[in-house]
Parts: C-alpha cells; structure tokens; sequence
C-alpha cells in the first residue's frame, strides 16, 4: 500500500531533519496520506498493531496521546522516495 509522509513529517524529512515541530513526546502525530480506496485497510493494520489513528476531516472520538496516525485519504497521490542509508521513505511531492 502507498502513503506519503504530509504536514511537518514531510517538511522534516525534505530538510533531512534540519527543521523540526518541536513536538512533545505526549503529543506525535504522524501525518499519512494514504489512496482513499485502501482507507479501510490501513485502519485495520493500525488495530492489528495496536496503534492509534485517526482520519482527518473526521470528528475525534477520543483523546489522541503520543504516537499516533493521521490518515489523509487521496484519490491519487503524488509521491517521491527518499532513500537514506537502507531507509526509504515517501513524502508528499507536488
């Protein structure tokens, strides 16, 4: 499944780590967009690992602490990969 890393986690990784949000460790969200078609998919893998998301646009249903997913549905998306060191990412383009 495709995502692309959007928001501060884009401009993070596009600035190789150089420009950061300053986030408190009780408060992570990471920035995801993801193809709208495959949504449910991802959910299902976020509570098979047992990890917190949340659908952007959406009302939140509970507090949201630490690490945790913000999922942008897209019909397309425009991506580029980055590769450092055996490390590939994808990141919003365009």
């Amino acid at each position: 499944m495709d995502y692309a890393l959007t928001c501060p986690d884009a401009v993070f990784l596009w600035t190789r780590e150089e420009y950061s949000v300053n986030r408190p460790e009780a408060y992570y969200p990471i920035h995801l967009k993801v193809r709208k078609d495959e949504l449910k998919d991802w959910i299902r893998i976020f509570k098979l690992k047992d990890k917190k998301s949340h659908i952007s646009g959406k009302p939140v249903k509970r507090t949201l602490l630490g690490i945790f997913y913000i999922l942008y549905p897209e019909e397309h998306l425009k991506f580029v990969e980055i590769m450092e060191g055996n490390l590939s990412f994808n990141t919003e383009f365009g």
